[in-house]
């Protein structure tokens, strides 16, 4: 299992939305998703076997929201 971090602009409930409504296309690929909205950098964990970094970037941006990689542990 492999944890990937992204420094996003998901600011409030609108933005996590839009986020999770770009993700479900990766719905069951991944089993953990966390998004601190008090943290400046708004940082989004995610938890997968397979995701790669790209593919979670691209159904991001894909509604909007800005996502760039923090680390992948």
């Amino acid at each position: 299992m492999k944890t990937l971090r992204f420094r996003t602009n998901i600011d409030c409930m609108g933005r996590f939305q839009q986020a999770v409504c770009g993700l479900a296309c990766l719905h069951g690929r991944y089993c953990q998703l966390n998004v601190d909205l008090l943290e400046a950098t708004h940082l989004l964990t995610l938890t997968s076997d397979s995701l790669t970094t790209n593919e979670v970037i691209d159904a991001l941006q894909r509604e909007g929201i800005s996502c760039q990689q923090v680390s992948e542990e």
